[in-house]
């Protein structure tokens, strides 16, 4: 019989744990999630087209001309980010290698140089096209939010603040 009464224990308690795992995922679902209706954001509730449709002015066609303009930017940085890290992955590899000269690391950092180049070359092109997108009232104010970026510190939405150097 004392077996018995343990067995029950063990099964009540493992009700238990489910029963409360089963309300909390319904909570999740029903309480916690995005009830808005509108697809989750980016970067932590920031949205660059709501931004822009908002600090521009833009119309429901320039927003939309502007998420697909965005949206071939960030697959066109992704790119040459990866090109960037593979470049650097490789440079860096030689650390331990000590018999490696200064013209092979110059070569590699000349390949860095380029590529890099070649990824501001795509931003500013992409500033372009955004440009274009804009009426002549909305002109002054993308320039300024352009030079707002180009000019942020590269800690910038990073959520935490300058570097402290030792």
């Amino acid at each position: 019989m004392n077996q018995l009464i343990r067995n029950n224990k063990a099964l009540v308690i493992l009700i238990g744990i489910l029963l409360v795992s089963n309300v909390l995922l319904v909570l999740y679902f029903t309480v916690w999630s995005n009830r808005s209706g509108k697809p989750p954001m980016n970067r932590g509730g920031f949205s660059m087209v709501e931004q822009m449709t908002k600090e521009l002015g833009f119309s429901k066609s320039q927003a939309d001309t502007f998420k697909i303009l965005l949206d071939q930017n960030r697959d066109s940085m992704k790119y040459w980010s990866e090109q960037v890290r593979s470049i650097k992955k490789s440079m860096y590899s030689n650390l331990n290698n000590t018999s490696i000269g200064d013209s092979a690391l110059a070569v590699k950092a000349d390949s860095l140089a380029a590529t890099q180049a070649k990824m501001e070359l795509s931003m500013y092109r992409h500033f372009a096209k955004v440009r274009a997108i804009c009426t002549p009232d909305q002109l002054p104010k993308f320039d300024t939010v352009v030079s707002r970026m180009i000019n942020r510190p590269p800690w910038f939405g990073k959520n935490r603040g300058p570097q402290k150097r030792d």
